[in-house]
């Protein structure tokens, strides 16, 4: 069994193990709102297991004519998820929004998974996964995504 960064929960549908195979954050409040969100995406998805690839970022590679490049996107953390915990049915991005700030101005605490309204520059689904074996080159959409 592989050694996980942090790893919590049953994986079942009311509490589903969400795994860690980045480094955890060093902000608690941080942490919890990412796996908020990666609950909230079980929902909607129907996994119970999700891999946290990679912490909430703004950023993803993308093909171009000339290979791959960094571009900008809305905020999201990139995952595997699954119903199973032998292997991952999906890939992809759970697009989020942060709480806000005393300020006035964004925390990096995520608060929930994002609606179509929030989102700046992302245009597809959310969440936006893809079948593992890349069956299609299209993201699944799932019946009760984030409207």
């Amino acid at each position: 069994m592989p050694s996980y960064n942090r790893d919590i929960g049953r994986g079942t549908n009311s509490d589903p193990r969400i795994m860690w195979t980045c480094s955890v954050t060093r902000d608690i409040n941080r942490t919890e709102g990412c796996e908020k969100v990666s609950r909230e995406g079980c929902t909607i998805t129907g996994s119970t297991h999700v891999w946290i690839r990679h912490v909430d970022h703004d950023t993803t590679r993308t093909r171009t004519r000339g290979g791959r490049r960094t571009v900008r996107t809305d905020p999201h953390l990139t995952v595997y998820m699954s119903t199973t915990a032998s292997q991952y049915e999906y890939e992809g991005h759970l697009f989020l929004v942060y709480k806000s700030s005393m300020l006035g101005g964004n925390s990096k605490v995520p608060k929930r998974l994002a609606e179509r309204r929030d989102l700046r520059v992302h245009r597809g689904p959310n969440p936006e996964l893809w079948y593992s074996d890349r069956r299609s080159s299209r993201p699944v959409i799932f019946r009760n995504m984030a409207a």
